[in-house]
Protein backbone atom coordinates (compact mmCIF):
# COMPACT_ATOMS: atom_id res chain seq x y z
CA UNK A 1 0.00 0.00 0.00
CA UNK A 2 1.06 3.48 -0.67
CA UNK A 3 1.54 6.18 1.62
CA UNK A 4 -1.80 8.50 1.33
CA UNK A 5 1.34 11.63 2.49
CA UNK A 6 4.47 12.35 2.56
CA UNK A 7 6.75 13.65 5.40
CA UNK A 8 7.28 16.72 3.86
CA UNK A 9 3.33 17.42 3.76
CA UNK A 10 3.50 16.22 7.53
CA UNK A 11 5.84 19.24 7.98
CA UNK A 12 3.89 22.05 6.08
CA UNK A 13 0.74 20.70 7.99
CA UNK A 14 2.60 21.17 11.37
CA UNK A 15 4.48 24.57 10.47
CA UNK A 16 0.59 25.93 10.34
CA UNK A 17 -0.84 28.32 12.85
CA UNK A 18 -3.09 26.94 15.22
CA UNK A 19 -6.18 29.13 13.48
CA UNK A 20 -5.71 27.11 10.35
CA UNK A 21 -5.11 23.86 12.23
CA UNK A 22 -8.41 24.19 14.29
CA UNK A 23 -10.31 24.41 10.87
CA UNK A 24 -8.58 21.38 8.80
CA UNK A 25 -9.29 19.41 12.31
CA UNK A 26 -12.65 20.41 12.13
CA UNK A 27 -12.96 19.37 8.87
CA UNK A 28 -11.60 16.28 9.92
CA UNK A 29 -14.60 15.60 12.34
CA UNK A 30 -17.26 16.81 10.01
CA UNK A 31 -16.28 14.07 7.22
CA UNK A 32 -15.68 11.70 9.61
CA UNK A 33 -19.04 12.10 11.10
CA UNK A 34 -20.81 12.86 7.87
CA UNK A 35 -19.95 8.84 7.06
CA UNK A 36 -20.92 6.89 10.21
CA UNK A 37 -23.56 9.82 11.89
CA UNK A 38 -23.55 11.28 15.25
CA UNK A 39 -24.69 7.47 16.73
CA UNK A 40 -22.25 6.05 14.91
CA UNK A 41 -18.92 7.55 16.54
CA UNK A 42 -17.22 8.45 19.73
CA UNK A 43 -14.47 10.92 21.39
CA UNK A 44 -12.05 8.13 23.42
CA UNK A 45 -11.46 10.44 26.11
CA UNK A 46 -8.32 10.29 28.76
CA UNK A 47 -9.47 12.99 30.63
CA UNK A 48 -5.58 14.59 29.79
CA UNK A 49 -5.34 17.73 28.03
CA UNK A 50 -4.62 16.25 24.08
CA UNK A 51 -8.52 14.61 24.45
CA UNK A 52 -9.77 17.06 25.93
CA UNK A 53 -8.82 19.74 23.52
CA UNK A 54 -10.38 16.89 20.84
CA UNK A 55 -13.67 16.73 22.86
CA UNK A 56 -14.26 20.41 22.51
CA UNK A 57 -13.62 20.54 18.97
CA UNK A 58 -15.77 17.90 18.35
CA UNK A 59 -18.77 18.85 20.58
CA UNK A 60 -18.12 22.52 19.60
CA UNK A 61 -20.10 21.28 16.08
CA UNK A 62 -21.80 17.97 17.38
CA UNK A 63 -22.73 17.91 21.21
CA UNK A 64 -24.36 15.16 21.66
CA UNK A 65 -21.26 12.60 20.52
CA UNK A 66 -20.64 10.24 22.85
CA UNK A 67 -16.86 10.19 24.90
CA UNK A 68 -15.66 6.76 26.40
CA UNK A 69 -13.56 6.90 28.90
CA UNK A 70 -11.60 3.26 30.34
CA UNK A 71 -11.11 3.44 33.96
CA UNK A 72 -7.86 0.98 34.25
CA UNK A 73 -7.50 2.14 37.99
CA UNK A 74 -4.05 4.09 36.88
CA UNK A 75 -5.13 7.61 36.77
CA UNK A 76 -4.20 9.80 38.54
CA UNK A 77 -7.48 10.15 41.04
CA UNK A 78 -8.15 13.96 39.89
CA UNK A 79 -8.06 12.91 36.21
CA UNK A 80 -11.19 10.12 37.19
CA UNK A 81 -13.10 13.08 38.86
CA UNK A 82 -12.52 15.62 36.26
CA UNK A 83 -14.08 13.16 33.81
CA UNK A 84 -16.85 12.82 35.96
CA UNK A 85 -17.43 16.64 35.12
CA UNK A 86 -18.60 15.98 31.84
CA UNK A 87 -21.82 14.79 30.32
CA UNK A 88 -22.57 11.49 27.95
CA UNK A 89 -19.44 10.07 28.70
CA UNK A 90 -19.60 5.65 28.81
CA UNK A 91 -17.16 4.46 31.55
CA UNK A 92 -15.77 1.33 30.41
CA UNK A 93 -13.53 -1.04 32.31
CA UNK A 94 -10.53 -4.29 32.09
CA UNK A 95 -11.24 -7.11 32.85
CA UNK A 96 -7.83 -7.87 34.78
CA UNK A 97 -6.30 -4.90 37.10
CA UNK A 98 -2.62 -3.97 36.65
CA UNK A 99 -1.31 -6.49 39.23
CA UNK A 100 -2.33 -8.84 37.62
CA UNK A 101 -1.09 -8.14 34.65
CA UNK A 102 2.72 -7.36 35.58
CA UNK A 103 2.62 -10.73 37.64
CA UNK A 104 1.18 -12.58 34.60
CA UNK A 105 3.39 -10.93 31.58
CA UNK A 106 5.78 -8.41 33.08
CA UNK A 107 5.96 -4.47 34.32
CA UNK A 108 5.97 -1.87 31.33
CA UNK A 109 9.80 -0.54 31.35
CA UNK A 110 12.01 1.14 28.48
CA UNK A 111 9.84 1.31 25.95
CA UNK A 112 7.43 -0.19 24.35
CA UNK A 113 8.79 -1.22 21.38
CA UNK A 114 11.78 -2.70 23.39
CA UNK A 115 9.50 -4.10 26.39
CA UNK A 116 8.09 -6.01 23.40
CA UNK A 117 11.17 -7.29 21.78
CA UNK A 118 12.79 -8.82 25.10
CA UNK A 119 9.45 -10.12 25.98
CA UNK A 120 9.34 -11.79 22.84
CA UNK A 121 13.06 -12.70 22.60
CA UNK A 122 12.16 -14.93 26.44
CA UNK A 123 8.97 -15.91 25.39
CA UNK A 124 8.36 -16.74 21.74
CA UNK A 125 8.31 -20.21 20.47
CA UNK A 126 9.49 -19.06 16.98
CA UNK A 127 13.59 -19.50 16.57
CA UNK A 128 13.10 -17.00 13.65
CA UNK A 129 11.37 -14.13 15.64
CA UNK A 130 14.00 -14.79 18.76
CA UNK A 131 16.88 -14.82 15.70
CA UNK A 132 15.63 -11.23 14.68
CA UNK A 133 14.95 -10.12 18.10
CA UNK A 134 18.58 -10.67 18.75
CA UNK A 135 20.60 -10.18 15.49
CA UNK A 136 17.79 -8.22 13.48
CA UNK A 137 16.50 -9.29 10.56
CA UNK A 138 18.12 -9.89 6.53
CA UNK A 139 18.31 -6.29 6.79
CA UNK A 140 19.57 -5.57 10.11
CA UNK A 141 15.75 -4.61 11.01
CA UNK A 142 13.72 -5.47 14.00
CA UNK A 143 16.94 -5.57 16.64
CA UNK A 144 17.04 -5.41 20.61
CA UNK A 145 19.41 -2.62 21.08
CA UNK A 146 22.58 -3.80 23.01
CA UNK A 147 22.00 -1.22 25.80
CA UNK A 148 19.03 -3.16 26.88
CA UNK A 149 20.56 -6.85 26.52
CA UNK A 150 20.83 -7.30 30.26
CA UNK A 151 17.16 -7.84 30.39
CA UNK A 152 17.66 -10.90 29.03
CA UNK A 153 19.46 -12.30 31.90
CA UNK A 154 17.96 -14.83 33.82
CA UNK A 155 17.80 -12.95 37.19
CA UNK A 156 15.94 -9.59 35.46
CA UNK A 157 12.81 -8.99 36.28
CA UNK A 158 10.23 -9.66 33.35
CA UNK A 159 8.95 -6.59 31.41
CA UNK A 160 6.51 -6.47 28.38
CA UNK A 161 4.42 -4.52 25.85
CA UNK A 162 0.99 -5.83 26.45
CA UNK A 163 -0.59 -3.52 29.79
CA UNK A 164 -2.27 -1.18 27.49
CA UNK A 165 -3.33 -4.08 25.39
CA UNK A 166 -4.80 -5.72 28.43
CA UNK A 167 -5.82 -2.69 30.28
CA UNK A 168 -7.06 -0.20 27.40
CA UNK A 169 -7.46 -1.25 24.04
CA UNK A 170 -9.23 -4.64 24.66
CA UNK A 171 -12.03 -2.69 26.18
CA UNK A 172 -12.27 -0.24 23.86
CA UNK A 173 -12.08 -2.74 21.11
CA UNK A 174 -14.89 -4.99 23.34
CA UNK A 175 -17.22 -2.18 23.09
CA UNK A 176 -16.90 -0.93 19.10
CA UNK A 177 -17.74 -4.81 18.62
CA UNK A 178 -20.47 -4.50 20.70
CA UNK A 179 -22.05 -0.95 19.41
CA UNK A 180 -20.31 -0.50 15.85
CA UNK A 181 -19.37 3.04 16.81
CA UNK A 182 -15.83 4.05 15.05
CA UNK A 183 -13.19 6.30 17.07
CA UNK A 184 -12.21 9.38 17.05
CA UNK A 185 -8.79 9.84 19.02
CA UNK A 186 -6.14 12.50 20.13
CA UNK A 187 -2.80 10.83 19.22
CA UNK A 188 -0.63 12.97 17.29
CA UNK A 189 2.18 12.44 15.06
CA UNK A 190 4.69 14.34 16.94
CA UNK A 191 4.31 11.31 19.63
CA UNK A 192 6.59 8.87 18.25
CA UNK A 193 7.97 7.35 14.98
CA UNK A 194 5.11 4.66 14.65
CA UNK A 195 2.82 7.58 14.61
CA UNK A 196 4.24 9.63 11.95
CA UNK A 197 4.30 6.49 10.00
CA UNK A 198 1.11 5.40 10.42
CA UNK A 199 -0.35 8.98 9.68
CA UNK A 200 1.97 9.21 6.35
CA UNK A 201 0.11 5.75 5.39
CA UNK A 202 -3.33 6.11 6.23
CA UNK A 203 -3.53 10.24 6.84
CA UNK A 204 -5.95 11.48 9.53
CA UNK A 205 -9.22 9.83 8.77
CA UNK A 206 -8.76 6.28 7.81
CA UNK A 207 -11.59 4.71 6.44
CA UNK A 208 -10.28 1.96 4.74
CA UNK A 209 -8.86 0.19 7.49
CA UNK A 210 -9.70 -2.65 9.19
CA UNK A 211 -10.25 -0.86 12.02
CA UNK A 212 -11.38 2.75 10.57
CA UNK A 213 -10.08 5.51 12.90
CA UNK A 214 -9.91 9.54 12.71
CA UNK A 215 -7.43 11.06 14.28
CA UNK A 216 -7.88 14.87 13.34
CA UNK A 217 -4.77 16.41 15.59
CA UNK A 218 -2.62 14.37 13.91
CA UNK A 219 -0.59 17.40 12.34
CA UNK A 220 -1.03 19.20 15.81
CA UNK A 221 2.26 20.07 18.56
CA UNK A 222 2.31 19.98 22.37
CA UNK A 223 2.51 23.94 21.96
CA UNK A 224 -0.95 24.04 19.33
CA UNK A 225 -2.77 22.05 22.41
CA UNK A 226 -1.27 24.49 25.07
CA UNK A 227 -2.11 27.58 23.34
CA UNK A 228 -6.03 26.39 22.44
CA UNK A 229 -6.46 25.63 26.07
CA UNK A 230 -5.42 29.09 27.09
CA UNK A 231 -6.74 30.65 24.38
CA UNK A 232 -10.36 29.26 25.33
CA UNK A 233 -9.76 29.04 28.82
CA UNK A 234 -10.19 25.18 28.34
CA UNK A 235 -10.61 23.68 31.74
CA UNK A 236 -8.03 21.22 32.33
CA UNK A 237 -7.36 18.72 35.09
CA UNK A 238 -6.05 19.83 38.04
CA UNK A 239 -3.13 17.76 38.15
CA UNK A 240 -1.72 20.07 35.14
CA UNK A 241 -1.32 23.42 36.84
CA UNK A 242 -2.14 26.20 34.83
CA UNK A 243 -0.36 27.27 31.27
CA UNK A 244 2.33 29.27 31.90
CA UNK A 245 5.22 31.08 30.10
CA UNK A 246 8.89 30.99 30.66
CA UNK A 247 8.31 33.96 33.37
CA UNK A 248 5.88 31.11 34.92
CA UNK A 249 2.94 33.58 34.61
CA UNK A 250 -0.20 31.62 33.94
CA UNK A 251 -0.03 32.95 30.31
CA UNK A 252 -3.73 35.12 29.19
CA UNK A 253 -5.19 35.04 25.53
CA UNK A 254 -4.25 38.78 24.80
CA UNK A 255 -0.66 37.60 24.49
CA UNK A 256 -1.08 35.03 22.14
CA UNK A 257 -1.71 35.05 18.46
CA UNK A 258 -3.14 32.11 16.79
CA UNK A 259 -3.25 32.93 13.43
CA UNK A 260 0.55 33.41 13.59
CA UNK A 261 2.28 30.22 11.98
CA UNK A 262 5.18 28.20 13.83
CA UNK A 263 8.20 30.64 12.00
CA UNK A 264 6.90 33.65 13.20
CA UNK A 265 7.87 32.95 16.68
CA UNK A 266 5.37 35.64 17.79
CA UNK A 267 4.11 33.32 20.86
CA UNK A 268 5.88 32.18 23.89
CA UNK A 269 6.87 28.43 24.71
CA UNK A 270 4.27 27.13 26.90
CA UNK A 271 3.98 25.00 29.50
CA UNK A 272 1.53 23.64 32.39
CA UNK A 273 3.49 24.13 35.59
CA UNK A 274 2.66 20.74 37.36
CA UNK A 275 2.68 17.31 35.22
CA UNK A 276 2.88 17.87 31.38
CA UNK A 277 1.94 14.36 31.09
CA UNK A 278 -0.55 12.40 32.86
CA UNK A 279 -1.13 9.20 31.47
CA UNK A 280 -1.13 5.92 33.77
CA UNK A 281 0.56 6.58 37.14
CA UNK A 282 2.14 3.25 37.43
CA UNK A 283 3.40 3.16 34.02
CA UNK A 284 7.28 3.12 33.59
CA UNK A 285 7.49 3.45 30.28
CA UNK A 286 10.43 6.10 29.50
CA UNK A 287 11.26 6.26 33.38
CA UNK A 288 14.94 5.16 31.92
CA UNK A 289 15.55 8.29 30.12
CA UNK A 290 17.11 11.39 31.24
CA UNK A 291 15.84 14.02 33.84
CA UNK A 292 12.50 11.31 34.10
CA UNK A 293 11.28 11.98 37.60
CA UNK A 294 7.59 10.76 37.45
CA UNK A 295 8.14 8.93 40.52
CA UNK A 296 9.59 11.73 42.43
CA UNK A 297 6.59 13.76 41.42
CA UNK A 298 4.51 11.09 42.49
CA UNK A 299 6.15 10.58 45.75
CA UNK A 300 5.77 14.31 46.65
CA UNK A 301 1.77 14.85 45.27
CA UNK A 302 0.09 11.20 45.98
CA UNK A 303 2.57 9.26 49.12
CA UNK A 304 0.13 6.80 49.54
CA UNK A 305 0.18 5.97 45.80
CA UNK A 306 4.22 6.40 45.94
CA UNK A 307 4.16 3.90 48.49
CA UNK A 308 1.52 1.45 46.66
CA UNK A 309 4.03 1.62 43.82
CA UNK A 310 7.05 0.65 45.17
CA UNK A 311 6.30 -1.80 48.49
CA UNK A 312 7.10 -5.32 47.18
CA UNK A 313 4.38 -7.29 45.77
CA UNK A 314 4.67 -9.40 48.89
CA UNK A 315 3.43 -6.70 51.29
CA UNK A 316 0.98 -6.02 48.88
CA UNK A 317 2.38 -3.53 46.67
CA UNK A 318 3.77 -3.37 43.03
CA UNK A 319 7.36 -4.20 44.05
CA UNK A 320 8.49 -1.32 41.49
CA UNK A 321 11.18 -0.16 44.17
CA UNK A 322 13.03 -4.26 44.01
CA UNK A 323 12.36 -3.78 40.28
CA UNK A 324 13.98 -0.57 39.66
CA UNK A 325 17.04 -1.24 42.24
CA UNK A 326 17.87 -4.42 40.18
CA UNK A 327 18.13 -2.12 36.65
CA UNK A 328 20.27 0.82 38.20
CA UNK A 329 22.53 -2.05 39.61
CA UNK A 330 22.94 -4.08 36.51
CA UNK A 331 22.80 -1.33 33.99
CA UNK A 332 24.36 2.66 33.09
CA UNK A 333 20.90 3.64 34.27
CA UNK A 334 19.44 5.49 36.59
CA UNK A 335 16.08 5.62 37.05
CA UNK A 336 14.97 7.86 39.79
CA UNK A 337 12.66 7.18 42.62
Amino acid sequence: MTNKHSINDLYQMQALSLASKIQMSKARIRAWIEEYGEDGVYVSFSGGKDSTVLLDLVRSEYPNVKAVFVDTGLEYPEIREFVKTFDNVEILKPKKNFKQVIQEYGYPLFSKENAQKIYEIKHTGSEILKHNRLHGDSKGNGKLPDLYKFMLDPEAPEVSHLCCNIMKKSPVKSYEHKTGRKPIVATMATESRNRTVEWLRTGCNSFDSKRPISKPMSFWSEQDVLMYIAIKRLPICSVYGVIADDTECEVSPVDLNPHAMIFDKVNPVLHTTKCDRTGCMYCGFGCHLNEDQRFLRIKETHPKVYEYIMKSVDSGGLGYEEIIKWINKHSDFNIMF
